[in-house]
C-alpha cells in the first residue's frame, strides 16, 4: 500500500514537471518571437528612415487642425516674387547712370 502511494506520487511528480516543461516551452517560443518582431521593426526603421520620416511629416501636416495647404503655396509664391523683385531692383539700379559727380 505505501508502495502504491509512493507510485502515485511520482507520478503525479512528473506530471507537473511535464506541464511546467510545457510551460516554459511556450514562454521561450513567446519571448523568442517577440524579440524578433523588434528586431525586424528595428530593422525596417533603420533601412526605410527617409521614406518613413516624409510619410510621417506629411502625415503630421494632414492631421494639424492649423495646417492649411494654401498659405504654403502662398508664402512660396511671395518668396519667388520678392527674390524676383530684388533682382529686378539689381538690374534697374546697373542701368541707372551714375549722378555723382557730374
Amino acid at each position: 500500500m505505501i508502495a502504491e502511494c509512493e507510485g502515485k506520487e511520482q507520478e503525479e511528480k512528473e506530471k507537473k514537471k511535464k506541464k511546467k516543461k510545457k510551460a516554459m516551452a511556450a514562454l521561450t517560443t513567446v519571448i523568442f518571437a517577440v524579440v524578433g518582431l523588434i528586431v525586424v521593426w528595428a530593422g525596417i526603421e533603420l533601412t526605410c528612415r527617409p521614406c518613413l520620416q516624409y510619410g510621417r511629416s506629411a502625415l503630421d501636416r494632414s492631421l494639424n487642425p492649423d495646417y492649411d495647404p494654401d498659405d504654403e503655396i502662398d508664402n512660396q509664391h511671395l518668396i519667388r516674387s520678392d527674390e524676383q523683385h530684388n533682382e529686378a531692383e539689381d538690374v534697374i539700379d546697373e542701368k541707372k547712370p551714375s549722378t555723382i559727380g557730374v
